[in-house]
């Protein structure tokens, strides 16, 4: 494991020399490499200094760096304005949470910052109508698929994780989130390449994609994820309805996986039952609803009691100082530590987006504004059982995405 090590400490170094090199290829080799980056977590300087939360750091300050030398190529969306009054008020409500807790308000509040960033940033180097940064996010799961395949090839289990007896192969990676976040990065931008129209530099792709996007599933099928099941069927969905082309990809991938299903005696049907029984259960009134979602609902109502007995009128609306790191729900987490002011800034922020995409994409049918709305879409459904805004690399992939899309011309 400790090559792990090594290799992202030399990542981490081209990365900055890249920086001064070429700061538009730096944003694209960062996504590349915070996959493997995000294997060393169990690795630490001073207890609390890892890889990935360097370049967590790192990342938002050479993307302001960037922009400083870029301003008359910042593009001018009402969207980062709403997004700017957010930030400023997510700044302000994490000094006070500095008072309280050090370490873990500088972590969130960096880690939700590359959110920022990323809105603001990619549209000045990156066209909406340009590739590249799908291209970035297709090859950044290679890795992540590639060590599931090597497990299933080899037997190795680095990290035990169960959910319902079926043993998750989430590599050694800290949990199945991670490495399922980097293969569906991987699908979605799949979807995107098949969807293009073929050109000469597409047709390069095209072929990888198609590669990544069969591995891609069944990998993510061998980590047992309801929110992944879930949101890559939205997105097979959705895509399907829009985009010809997918509906050609995706009638073939049913038949196959029909196939496969039949030819190990309902085996892969029988693990997505087992993966939602509980919900199952819940729904036929066998199962109580605090085992359902993983427990989930026992923590929100945990935590809001918490917050309803325990904090003043003024952390409730302006927060109380509480990172709120591992509550499961981000509108949650946003409540608690932003309190009810924070909360609906973002949620009103979320709304206007959402109706941007939707008006944009009306106005004018395109692949880009259509996959950073089907990105977003996951992030949400990924809100309601975790805490997206506190990955970086998430951050990265929808709200880059989005920022794109929002600064198209129309």
């Amino acid at each position: 494991m400790i090559i792990w090590v090594y290799s992202g400490i030399i990542l981490l170094i081209i990365y900055v020399l890249v920086c001064f090199y070429n700061f538009r290829k730096s944003i694209l080799f960062a996504i590349v490499i915070k996959p493997i980056l995000d294997i060393t977590w169990d690795y630490n300087f001073l207890n609390i200094i890892t890889l990935s939360r360097i370049l967590s750091v790192i990342f938002p300050i050479s993307l302001f760096i960037g922009l400083l030398f870029n301003l008359d190529k910042k593009p001018k969306t009402k969207a980062s304005i709403f997004f700017t009054i957010w930030t400023f008020y997510f700044t302000c409500s994490t000094v006070f949470t500095l008072t309280r807790h050090l370490i873990d308000g500088l972590d969130i509040y960096f880690r939700v910052l590359n959110a920022y960033c990323a809105f603001l940033v990619f549209p000045v180097f990156f066209k909406a109508r340009e590739s590249e940064l799908f291209k970035a996010f297709l090859l950044s799961s290679i890795i992540p698929i590639g060590i599931i395949f090597y497990q299933i090839i080899t037997g190795t289990v680095w990290i035990p994780r169960y959910t319902m007896d079926l043993l998750r192969l989430v590599g050694p990676y800290h949990d199945s989130f991670t490495n399922r976040l980097y293969i569906m990065h991987g699908i979605l931008a799949s979807l995107y390449f098949i969807s293009l129209n073929n050109t000469t530099k597409n047709n390069t792709t095209k072929p990888l994609a198609i590669i990544i996007l069969f591995s891609g599933l069944g990998a993510l099928y061998k980590v047992y994820s309801k929110a992944g099941f879930f949101i890559v069927g939205l997105w097979s969905c959705l895509s399907s309805i829009f985009v010809k082309k997918v509906r050609v990809i995706l009638l073939s991938i049913i038949i196959f996986i029909i196939g496969l299903n039949l030819a190990f005696h309902n085996k892969i049907l029988n693990d997505i039952l087992t993966v939602y029984s509980k919900e199952i259960h819940y729904l036929k009134g066998k199962e109580t609803k605090e085992r359902v979602f993983s427990g989930r609902f026992f923590i929100w109502d945990e935590e809001m009691k918490k917050w309803e007995k325990e904090v003043d009128t003024w952390g409730k609306l302006f927060g109380y100082g509480n990172p709120a790191k591992y509550v499961h729900n981000d509108f949650l987490r946003f409540l608690v530590s932003n309190g009810i002011v924070g909360l609906l800034i973002y949620s009103c922020f979320l709304v206007y987006v959402i109706m941007s995409l939707a008006y944009r994409y009306l106005k004018g049918p395109n692949l880009v504004i259509l996959f950073a709305t089907l990105a977003l879409f996951g992030y949400l459904v990924d809100s309601i059982g975790l805490v997206p805004s506190c990955y970086p690399a998430y951050n990265w992939f929808v709200w880059g995405l989005v920022g794109c899309a929002l600064s198209e011309k129309k």
